[in-house]
């Protein structure tokens, strides 16, 4: 990784870590977990499930979109990088303390951030209503960036994880949209 990046992605930790704001703590370690999330998507399911006829189809596509996009994230370009989570940092002795429990995986990429941005923009491409869809990314991107305050990501894992998740989705969309239309 270039020296740049890694002084950006230091300094954000560092700058973060010394100015941390309690109740921002509190919010964004709750905010970032996906169990505080899970009515929605029950939510998501119910909605689509009762206002399309190829509800199985959506879906499954939606589905297969984030688990593509956690799995290359997670047992394929993690193991293959290994980059230590920020709170495990040690190479030059730096470390930023986590608001949450740190976690033993890898850094990069962030698979909380590229499932995120898979998931908006998947949903995005297949149903249409750009006005609503839109703040799905702000969704995902805060999700994203809360991963970098709570200490358990640099910057750039997570902008890679949007990267990647967008692109995943973006490549499913392509064949989902024949699959979506064949009956």
């Amino acid at each position: 990784m270039s020296d740049l990046i890694w002084n950006i992605d230091f300094s954000i930790a560092e700058w973060i870590d010394l100015h941390r704001i309690s109740w921002l703590d509190i919010f964004l370690s709750y905010w970032r977990n996906s169990l505080i999330w899970l009515p929605l998507y029950i939510l998501g399911i119910l909605f689509i499930w009762n206002n399309f006829t190829s509800a199985y189809k959506l879906i499954l596509v939606i589905a297969f979109t984030v688990g593509l996009s956690d799995y290359v994230s997670s047992k394929i370009i993690k193991p293959q990088v290994k980059r230590p989570r920020p709170c495990h940092y040690t190479a030059d002795q730096s470390h930023f303390d986590s608001v949450i429990v740190c976690g033993s995986g890898y850094s990069f990429p962030s698979s909380h951030a590229s499932n995120h941005m898979a998931l908006a923009q998947i949903c995005f491409l297949i149903f249409n209503r750009k006005n609503l869809l839109k703040w799905l990314f702000v969704w995902a991107f805060s999700i994203g960036l809360s991963q970098v305050y709570v200490g358990v990501h640099f910057f750039s894992d997570v902008m890679a994880g949007f990267l990647l998740g967008f692109i995943l989705a973006s490549l499913v969309y392509f064949p989902a949209k024949y699959f979506l239309k064949s009956s």
